[in-house]
């Protein structure tokens, strides 16, 4: 006797943060990065609150998914890239909620774009010419180098 076990999905609904009922008490299933490449998920993860239930804890509760706290980790993914020099990234985020369920996916999408480089570094003294030699040592010292991401 052979038997077949069928597996049916729930549709899914792509939906932005305006589009879940703030009535509704919602639950985080997942939350995935995507696009990430100067910097890892595990480092992002740790930059905003929305978190998962760990996969080996499946007896515990899963956390409750904020919508406002969501959109906030949106902004503050943005921020961390500005603040790394990457002024350009693009950060991006898709919520899938399974039909009659209060489950929500959350991907978020990154498009890191290139760093702004520092071109150059100019030191200059206009009211005491005699400390413009110094200004070469001193350069080494500065935290900003030519070719560094600003």
């Amino acid at each position: 006797m052979v038997v077949f076990l069928v597996l049916v999905a729930t549709p899914v609904h792509a939906l932005h943060v305006e589009d879940l009922d703030p009535e509704k008490k919602w639950e985080t299933a997942k939350v995935e990065i995507e696009g990430n490449q100067h910097f890892s998920t595990a480092q992002l993860r740790g930059e905003i609150v929305t978190t998962t239930r760990s996969w080996y804890a499946l007896w515990r509760a899963r956390p409750q998914f904020d919508p406002v706290a969501f959109k906030t980790d949106i902004e503050r993914l943005k921020s961390f890239y500005r603040a790394q020099g990457y002024y350009e990234a693009q950060v991006t985020y898709e919520l899938e909620v399974e039909k009659d369920s209060q489950l929500v996916t959350a991907r978020i999408s990154i498009d890191e774009g290139e760093p702004v480089l520092v071109s150059q570094v100019v030191l200059t003294v206009t009211d005491e010419p005699t400390f413009t030699a110094s200004l070469e040592t001193l350069r080494s010292k500065l935290p900003l180098a030519e070719g560094s991401i600003f």
